[in-house]
């Protein structure tokens, strides 16, 4: 197995992402669970297989010290691409696949909170493919002319664009929370971008103050 971690390599010769290394020694393990008799061990229980677990943790950290396999985040929608795609003709109320994109759009951006979308069928004339389904998102964007060639555009974008909208409208940490579902500050500020006009909101109102205490001082 520490062979395997060490060498195992993607068709293309890369590496997988981090992520990937760990589900794959916990399948295995739970492969052998389900095909050897009384096998009751966790591959990665650091105490029943200390070397595996060494090797493992020490090539996730090297990885991650390395920027390599690191997933790209994904990436929400601005304020004015949100307002392009609900007046676009592809997503107009009055045909059925432009009601669709509309209403799964809405479910995405109101149902930032966890795994709001994650189940139920969607009904176009016959059941929607899955495929289909998880790059609605994405295809909502195309469809409504969003250029997003060199961005990571998913169904999440839409948690990521509501979350990030949360912020934009000044409200507390705490707000964000409350509303994404997050155990805790760390997580939802990964989805806090600083735009280029909230950066300049931030320096007018910097440079306001500075020139406000010159004003007192004199």
């Amino acid at each position: 197995m520490c062979e395997f971690i060490y060498s195992v390599r993607t068709k293309k010769n890369n590496q997988y992402l981090r992520t990937s290394f760990k589900n794959a020694v916990a399948l295995i393990s739970h492969h052998l669970k389900n095909s050897i008799p009384y096998w009751n061990y966790n591959l990665l229980d650091k105490n029943n297989f200390s070397k595996l677990y060494g090797t493992l943790d020490g090539t996730l950290k090297e990885m991650k010290r390395l920027g390599i396999g690191t997933a790209k985040p994904h990436e929400g929608l601005t304020s004015k691409e949100v307002k392009l795609i609900l007046y676009h003709n592809a997503t107009s109320p009055n045909e059925p696949k432009g009601l669709l994109r509309r209403a799964f759009l809405w479910i995405c951006l109101l149902g930032c909170p966890r795994n709001a979308i994650s189940k139920g069928k969607w009904y176009h004339d016959r059941p929607l493919g899955k495929k289909w389904v998880r790059g609605i998102f994405r295809e909502i964007c195309l469809a409504c002319e969003i250029k997003i060639s060199e961005r990571n555009i998913s169904n999440h974008s839409g948690r990521d664009t509501s979350i990030q909208s949360i912020f934009n409208a000044s409200n507390e940490e705490v707000k964000a929370i409350v509303i994404s579902g997050h155990n805790s500050s760390a997580g939802v500020c990964n989805y806090f971008k600083v735009i280029t006009e909230k950066k300049r909101t931030i320096l007018n109102s910097v440079l306001q103050r500075l020139t406000n205490n010159n004003d007192d001082e004199k």
